[in-house]
């Protein structure tokens, strides 16, 4: 999905796959973060990649490694909502 039409969306959050059809979730997250109608918007980057460097020079607010435990990921999301 476009930049364009998330920003249009005015999501809370944005939850990224690392693998997608269309590229790296990592270079999602960096486009995210540097347009200013998105970069706010806290972003959960999902991967079963553990440590890669397109990982480590992604911006997001938080990776999480698959498999994950479901109520830590529920506290992260409630984190980065601020509730």
């Amino acid at each position: 999905m476009p930049v364009s039409e998330i920003a249009e969306l005015k999501p809370d959050l944005i939850i990224v796959n690392f693998w997608m059809p269309e590229g790296y979730g990592s270079e999602m997250c960096n486009d995210l973060k540097i347009d200013e109608s998105t970069k706010n918007i806290p972003i959960i980057l999902l991967s079963s990649v553990n440590k890669s460097v397109l990982i480590d020079e992604c911006k997001t607010d938080h990776v999480i490694y698959k498999p994950f435990d479901l109520d830590v990921f529920l506290e992260i999301v409630e984190k980065l909502l601020g509730e």
